[in-house]
């Protein structure tokens, strides 16, 4: 895969944008820190779809989540 290409399929896959240049950190046992891809958990995949789903009709993406940060959606 040329570099363009890469980026071009970033650009309209959100899961191989997410996995190939996204990082978070995760706190350890021992207390240190690592970063490792993220990967959406399940309630993160639901808000995706729904989100490409309004994308795909043309219409404004907007939610209102409730209990946001107890399914990992802050900001």
């Amino acid at each position: 895969m040329t570099k363009a290409q890469f980026w071009n399929r970033c650009r309209y896959d959100r899961l191989f944008f997410f996995e190939k240049c996204v990082r978070i950190r995760v706190l350890q046992a021992d207390g240190s820190y690592r970063m490792v891809p993220f990967m959406p958990n399940r309630e993160q995949m639901a808000v995706l779809v729904w989100m490409e789903e309004q994308e795909r009709q043309k219409i404004p993406v907007r939610f209102v989540i409730l209990k946001a940060r107890q399914l990992g959606m802050t900001t």
